[in-house]
């Protein structure tokens, strides 16, 4: 028979690993900048043009991710609220993990699978891509 003197510290240990396990994916921040050698490709999208356009222009491939880094006043949507978007920009990642930046009421919505175990949601503010969005939206150039 074990003695009890080895299963409670085996059990506490347990424990702690468990719960390390599960609060230490929850204080990572859901905003992380990206390198342009880690992005695959970019492509655009509206509701008032069909289909996706990859993002081929060296400069704006270079500023969406620019401006992506850039952004602020990140808050979480962990109830993935908002409206249907008309328009957005997908980044789609070297590692197969995705990125999309989509218009929103207010603030533009992030949504990654590639900072967490599982799909996030978010609102950013950052003036250049919800200019670009909003351009999208209008049907204007992609």
């Amino acid at each position: 028979m074990i003695k009890k003197s080895v299963v409670v510290p085996i059990l506490f240990i347990l424990i702690t690993l468990a719960g390390i396990k599960f609060f230490i994916p929850l204080d990572n921040p859901v905003h992380k900048e990206i390198k342009k050698e880690d992005v695959l490709s970019i492509t655009s999208w509206s509701a008032k043009v069909n289909g996706q356009t990859e993002i081929k222009d060296p400069v704006l491939f270079d500023n969406i991710i620019k401006w992506f880094n850039n952004s602020f006043d990140i808050r979480e949507n962990p109830e993935f609220a908002g409206t249907t978007p008309e328009a957005g920009i997908t980044i789609i990642l070297k590692s197969g993990k995705g990125i999309s930046i989509l218009e929103g009421a207010r603030d533009f919505e992030v949504q990654r699978n590639d900072v967490r175990d599982k799909n996030i949601s978010y609102f950013a503010k950052q003036k250049d891509i919800a200019e670009y969005i909003d351009n999208l939206c209008s049907g204007g150039n992609r």
